[in-house]
């Protein structure tokens, strides 16, 4: 398999189909809301994002992933008097929400294509939050980056 981002539309391309996530610097950076955290941990152990050293252990990022989950996120900060009393109570989106990145070595030995490949086949477009484009798949939205205008959380 190849990749290459579109030059007019700025999208990763993955053996010329879309893939929604993005390629930085050689480092594979891919936005999900999910279900709920479970979910989310569930497809990350599928896919090879994650692992246990022993049953009874918490999952952990494989050697070159780096997870950062966000949990539910604001949409609409509530406002509060000057004492910090609540007015109005703040609107969140209760999915998990999760970003995540491939390094260099990892995106080179090109096991994320399958799984991007995967989602893309398999997932159906979602009603968009702001610009941002999602499709989704065993209970996972997965975003494209390129589209989201104002991201809250990003590697440096």
């Amino acid at each position: 398999m190849s990749w290459e981002t579109d030059p007019e539309t700025g999208y990763l391309m993955v053996d010329g189909q879309r893939a929604y996530a993005a390629m930085r610097g050689g480092v594979l950076h891919c936005m999900v809301r999910a279900t709920d955290q479970a979910t989310f941990l569930q497809q990350a152990q599928l896919v090879g994002l994650a692992t246990r050293s022993d049953p009874g252990q918490p999952l952990r990022p494989v050697r070159g992933v780096t997870i950062t989950e966000i949990g539910p996120y604001v949409i609409t900060p509530g406002t509060y008097d000057q004492d910090g009393n609540e007015l109005t109570p703040p609107v969140l989106d209760n999915r998990w929400h999760v970003n995540f990145w491939l390094d260099n070595i990892l995106v080179k030995l090109g096991n994320w294509e399958a799984f991007a490949l995967t989602w893309t086949a398999n997932g159906q477009p979602v009603d968009p939050m702001k610009e941002e484009e999602a499709i989704h798949h065993a209970g996972i939205e997965l975003i494209d980056p390129n589209t989201v205008k104002s991201p809250s959380n990003m590697l440096l």
